[in-house]
């Protein structure tokens, strides 16, 4: 039996989960994608320490009223990630968890249109300012099942499980 093809939500979604693998803050390992209008991927960030300094993973935190502003979180390294800040305009975002209030202030400043939240990070900060500014500024905020999710996973696994596979033999 042939592999069901992704779709492009669950594509996203995969992409996004295989990049927070990257990300080098084990309070919370998050990543976020960028897609054109046309479902193109544009950009990918997951969080991390600014460029030659030292990560969370190898020196520990460095908490300020209880978030680790040691990283760089994901949204905002998929914009600096960008090559053409034009292309981020009308785009779309998958996160893993939701986004702070300086992410989020980001994203919508390059003109993000519709957001995926891969479940949520409890500890995000000003998520009620976060609310009110999508709301005030027209952007689209779906939260994923997690049932989708694991039924996503458990197809991609099948599928490099499976005849047509990397990991079919």
């Amino acid at each position: 039996m042939d592999p069901v093809r992704a779709t492009r939500v669950q594509y996203a979604d995969l992409i996004t989960v295989v990049s927070s693998y990257r990300g080098t803050c084990n309070r919370f390992r998050t990543a976020t994608t960028i897609w054109d209008k046309d479902g193109k991927l544009i950009s990918i960030g997951y969080n991390g320490s600014p460029k030659g300094m030292p990560h969370c993973d190898e020196v520990g935190h460095y908490i300020v009223d209880n978030h680790c502003v040691r990283t760089i979180h994901g949204e905002r390294n998929a914009i600096n990630n960008s090559v053409d800040l034009r292309r981020l305009d009308g785009a779309s975002a998958v996160i893993i968890g939701t986004p702070c209030s300086d992410c989020a202030n980001s994203l919508v400043s390059v003109g993000i249109r519709d957001i995926r939240c891969l479940g949520v990070y409890e500890n995000a900060k000003a998520s009620d300012y976060v609310q009110y500014l999508f709301k005030e500024a027209s952007v689209r905020v779906e939260y994923a099942d997690i049932n989708d999710l694991l039924e996503t996973h458990s197809m991609y696994l099948e599928f490099i499980l499976g005849p047509c596979g990397i990991l079919k033999n």
